[in-house]
């Protein structure tokens, strides 16, 4: 085969076009050679280098997800803080993959005193843990290596932690509805909130049950709309699951071993000139609260449109609108989203 660069010619024989491919492949296996797997050893003895000052390491273990099509995607290592404050967990790490090479996670999370508040999410899990829990850290393990830790931490006023977030103006239309979980939940009442579409006259109405903890406990609570024919809406809709929402009710400074919620992401490719940065959640739908904390649960939803000259705008009077609240065995799915890395500790049987 004759090929012309500029003006000379060049004879390239195809053996040597074959040696040259066989080079090149050799080359490409040598470059994913020099990748890496994730080593628990190496991987643990840097997480203790550098948290030591910082935790106390209670184990750990290699878990999988389906959603990650690979077993072993994280390694939960547990741990306990030795004081409260604000934490930080940093790692960084190499990458096995065709688009990125290195990335780092920070996971964020905050350690109350006494008294404390777990501050629960209305939608499950918690964005606070005591100072006695144990805390679950779900690091990334697929296609990742060569793992540095660093910690980094922010004293908290005592005085500070033990303060509580007023609760707002409530409707209440308590004695209105029946609570079949009175002695473990009180029903405060309910509140309303609306957003408006960018479209024309479109709102969607969100409806709350607010309820306040008064004993320890452990239940599904399940809530719909107790008169569906009073809501003269377009769409409506129940956020509940079948089966409702797992609730633990805990004794007040009663441990418990729970997964922290959050992490920001930075992935980099390129030696660093390209870079994507995100911000993901680790969600558990299981409430936790201990005498005392208030939840509001959303239990309805109408989207309504307001057509101008069409019918009367919805009135967001939450009187017409109570909860049917319902009462249902305790259980936590294990294959909801990250209830398998908590299940074990809040089994049906207890």
């Amino acid at each position: 085969m004759e090929v012309v660069f500029g003006m000379e010619r060049t004879r390239v024989s195809f053996s040597s076009v074959a040696v040259f491919l066989a080079i090149f492949a050799v080359a490409a296996v040598t470059a994913a050679a020099q990748g890496g797997s994730f080593d628990i050893a190496r991987v643990r003895d840097a997480f203790k280098a550098a948290s030591s000052e910082h935790f106390t390491l209670l184990g750990d273990e290699l878990a999988g997800l389906e959603s990650e099509k690979l077993p072993g995607a994280y390694w939960l290592v547990k741990v306990k803080p030795k004081k409260a404050g604000h934490y930080a967990v940093k790692y960084v790490y190499k990458y096995n993959d065709k688009f990125y090479s290195e990335g780092e996670n920070v996971i964020r999370f905050g350690v109350g005193g006494s008294p404390c508040d777990r501050r629960p999410h209305s939608e499950g899990g918690i964005s606070r843990f005591c100072s006695n829990d144990t805390i679950i850290l779900p690091v990334r393990a697929a296609n990742r290596y060569d793992y540095t830790f660093e910690i980094k931490y922010t004293y908290e006023d005592p005085a500070f932690s033990a303060l509580k977030k007023p609760s707002e103006t409530i409707d209440p239309a308590v004695a209105k509805i029946q609570n079949p979980l009175s002695a473990h939940l009180k029903f405060i009442g309910t509140k309303v909130s609306s957003m408006q579409h960018r479209s024309c006259c479109v709102t969607t109405y969100e409806y709350y049950a607010v309820f306040e903890a008064v004993s320890p406990g452990r239940f599904n609570i399940g809530l719909s709309l107790a008169d569906k024919d009073k809501t003269n809406a377009t769409e409506i809709s129940n956020p509940f699951f079948g089966g409702g929402m797992p609730v633990v009710i805990l004794d007040p400074g009663k441990p418990i071993t729970y997964l922290a919620g959050y992490e920001d992401t930075i992935n980099y490719s390129d030696n660093k000139r390209f870079s994507s940065h995100s911000g993901g959640t680790f969600p558990t739908r299981l409430l936790m609260l201990q005498p005392g904390d208030r939840v509001e649960l959303k239990y309805l939803s109408i989207r309504q449109d307001e057509k101008i000259g069409g019918e009367k705008r919805l009135l967001i009077d939450t009187a017409d609108k109570l909860p049917a609240v319902e009462k249902h065995p305790f259980y936590l799915n294990p294959d909801w989203s990250y209830n398998a890395f908590i299940a074990d500790y809040f089994p049906a049987s207890k």
